[in-house]
C-alpha cells in the first residue's frame, strides 16, 4: 500500500511539473487504476502520467465537441497537453515500452481532433 501511495505521489508531482496539472478529487479514481496499471507493467511515474493525460484528453475529445466545435478553453487545454506529451515523447524519460505503445499515433490523433 504504502509503495503504491509513492508511486501515486510520484506522478502526480510530474503532473504538475511537466503537464502544470493538478489532479482534483473527480481524478482519483482514474489515476488510481493507471498507477496500478502502471506498476504492473513495470513502468515508471513518467509513462504512468503520461497514460493519464492522454486518458483525460480521450475523455476531453469525448465530452466536449458541442455541434463539431470544440470550446475554446478546452481546445487551448487540450493543445498544450498535446505539446507536453509530444515533448515527452522526444525526451528520455520515457520507457521504451510506453514509447513502442503506438502513443504517438495517439497524440497525433488528438492533435487532429483538436485542430
Amino acid at each position: 500500500m504504502f509503495i503504491q501511495f509513492r508511486f501515486k505521489a510520484k506522478v502526480t508531482r510530474v503532473l504538475e511539473d511537466e503537464f502544470g496539472y493538478s489532479p482534483n478529487q473527480f481524478d482519483k479514481q482514474t489515476l488510481a487504476k493507471v498507477c496500478r496499471l502502471a506498476k504492473s507493467e513495470s513502468l515508471n511515474e513518467y509513462d504512468a502520467a503520461v497514460i493519464f493525460m492522454v486518458t483525460q484528453l480521450k475523455q476531453i475529445q469525448s465530452r466536449n465537441i458541442v455541434g463539431n466545435e470544440v470550446v475554446p478553453t478546452t481546445a487551448s487545454f487540450v493543445k498544450a497537453q498535446i505539446g507536453n506529451l509530444s515533448r515527452l515523447l522526444n525526451s528520455r524519460k520515457l520507457t521504451r515500452e510506453i514509447v513502442d505503445h503506438e502513443l504517438a499515433g495517439t497524440v497525433g490523433e488528438l492533435r487532429t481532433a483538436f485542430s
